[in-house]
């Protein structure tokens, strides 16, 4: 019945013409990032209660290295996200070039759009329901809910008490934050613990 219905489409003009182009058109990926903190991704993580009143994580990557920036945040209000992102990236690192979010109300309110046109950085929303065209993010928080589950697994409600330690190890290899500091405030790589 399947092949049958396959040669009728392929014989019919009108089903032809309004199939389209056959194939696809190659996929278009982010620029390479020239240097680290000049493209950065946002978003967040909806993680169950903690003991002291967190329930979300905003996580901010870099492309470049993989850099993971974690705060914890008591609710996810346009307001408190835009404050956490100053307090927590831009007063360490300044403004990024390039911000890349999702499309959301928590990243598309009047004082993002504000703060981000005043300081000059590009903002780009990822395609709605389509979480993996932020893939870069979207990987980091699998992971860190992945490497939370694991260090929290006695105690679930005490995850906060563990964000250090998975700042510090993520990314496996690449020598996490300290390397990205290092390399921006001294110019030089930090070898980290064997």
């Amino acid at each position: 019945m399947h092949r049958l219905a396959r040669e009728y489409v392929a014989r019919c003009h009108a089903c032809q013409q309004r199939k389209g182009v056959a194939g696809r058109a190659p996929m278009e990926g982010h620029p390479l990032p020239e240097a680290p903190l000049v493209r950065v991704s946002a978003d967040l993580m909806d993680l169950w209660g903690s003991a002291t009143g967190f329930q979300y994580i905003l996580s901010i990557v870099d492309y470049h290295t993989r850099f993971i920036q974690l705060v914890p945040l008591h609710d996810k209000s346009a307001n408190r996200v835009l404050q956490a992102f100053v307090d927590h990236y831009m007063t360490l690192f300044g403004p990024p070039g390039h911000l890349y979010t999702d499309n959301v109300l928590e990243f598309s309110s009047d004082e993002w759009h504000s703060l981000l046109e005043a300081l000059q950085v590009q903002h780009s929303f990822s395609v709605a329901y389509h979480p993996q065209s932020n893939g870069v993010v979207e990987r980091t928080n699998r992971t860190v809910k992945d490497i939370f589950a694991a260090l929290a697994r006695q105690a679930p409600s005490q995850w906060p008490t563990h964000l250090p330690a998975v700042r510090l190890s993520h990314p496996p290899g690449r020598g996490g934050p300290a390397v990205v500091l290092a390399d921006r405030l001294y110019g030089a790589l930090w070898e980290g613990p064997d």
